[in-house]
């Protein structure tokens, strides 16, 4: 077989392949030898501009090391890279890039590659890799620690800062909502990606104003874009406007979390240090990492539900002593374990005559609801005896 049908046989090969074939020669001009297999056509240079502004902000330090690396030892370059897009040059597509070294004659080294579209796969993985982090949440503490492994879970893959607030009472469509319905948790429930301005302490200063509270409401997702470092002073408090200024924001996301018909939680994602918004589909996979949550959540607030409970009930008999004549009584409750301050422990004084008092202390096995509420029983019953 000559030459010639080889390369006929080799181009009509690439034309079939869902890929685009290129060249990088010696002095750095790029080739574009046959190909369509990407869906959307991807921002080229002009005008003197590097290859390296058609990649997303995020990837340019780690792909230039991967690439000086790959040119320094000779060896192939294989990884995924986001690329600018043509027509809308602020989105990106997420592109598949071989690329292997071919040494002519005189040591000179061209550079023979293929780029192929990845973001569906990308997103599949990365949907993935979101829920296996997530799969902490159920074994949370509480709602807190339920938010703070869910906020770390997605940055700095797609989002910069992510703040998760607990909403507290009725919220969903068509109910009122008071102006500071949209209740953080405790701090901790912030994610932040390095060198970001710190966002603490998490209080009702931070709120996200009247656009927080319309999301709540419509338990629809919403997308405030801004120039960088230039956030609208409409919709979003004081607070959250200075930082997103110090942190040079350009995008909050404002997603609901959705259980049982209820908003019980408001996840707020911001990109920042002038990196580009989220794209509908970075959307798209928020709403689903975040509504993923809504089984974890709710079995976490049924947790905490039970343990306030317990806790209210077990201060019911923590209450102070009684005041005596000529007599001073002092009582200190503090648990062992700060993580298992609800238990079966009590006190109590009771004046039987003017002369006679009954002190009893005990502790009931288990930090539950049902430890307190034996305890409670036991008191009472110690208490009828004691009057008896």
């Amino acid at each position: 077989m000559n030459q010639e049908r080889l390369l006929r046989h080799y181009a009509a090969l690439m034309e079939a392949v869902p890929q685009s074939v290129w060249v990088l020669s010696a002095d750095g001009v790029v080739t574009l030898l046959a190909g369509s297999g990407i869906r959307e056509r991807l921002w080229r240079p002009e005008g003197g501009t590097s290859w390296m502004e058609a990649l997303h902000p995020k990837d340019r330090d780690w792909f230039g090391r991967a690439w000086r690396r790959a040119a320094q030892e000779r060896t192939p370059l294989d990884t995924v890279v986001r690329v600018r897009l043509r027509s809308e040059p602020d989105r990106f597509r997420h592109i598949k890039i071989i690329a292997a070294p071919v040494p002519d004659e005189d040591g000179a080294v061209e550079w023979v590659g293929t780029a192929s579209d990845a973001e569906e796969h990308w997103r599949l993985r990365m949907r993935e890799k979101l829920l296996a982090r997530m799969a902490a949440v159920p074994a949370a503490h509480n709602l807190s620690e339920a938010f703070l492994t869910t906020a770390a879970a997605v940055v700095p893959e797609l989002a910069d800062a992510v703040a998760i607030f607990h909403v507290r009472g009725e919220a969903g469509p068509g109910t009122g909502l008071p102006g500071g319905a949209a209740l953080p948790a405790p701090t901790g429930s912030v994610g932040l990606a390095p060198g970001l301005p710190s966002l603490h302490p998490l209080d009702g200063d931070i709120l996200w104003g009247e656009a927080s509270r319309r999301v709540i409401r419509s338990q629809e997702a919403r997308l405030l874009t801004f120039p960088p470092g230039e956030p609208p002073e409409d919709g979003l408090s004081e607070a959250a406007v200075r930082w997103l200024r110090k942190a040079r924001a350009t995008s909050v996301a404002l997603l609901p979390v959705v259980v049982d018909g209820r908003t019980v939680a408001l996840a707020t994602t911001t990109t920042c240090r002038g990196n580009p918004p989220p794209d509908e589909a970075d959307l798209h996979l928020l709403r689903d990492v975040f509504q993923q949550m809504s089984g974890p959540l709710r079995r976490t607030m049924e947790l905490q539900s039970i343990r306030d409970r317990a806790l209210a009930l077990q201060q019911s008999f923590l209450t102070p002593p009684q005041t005596l004549d000529g007599l001073t009584i002092t009582a200190l409750y503090h648990p062992a374990d700060s993580a298992a301050e609800i238990g079966g422990d009590w006190y109590d004084a009771v004046r039987l005559s003017e002369d006679a008092l009954a002190l009893s202390i005990g502790d009931i096995a288990g930090h539950d609801l049902d430890a307190a509420t034996a305890m409670g029983r036991v008191n009472s019953l110690l208490r009828g005896l004691a009057y008896d």
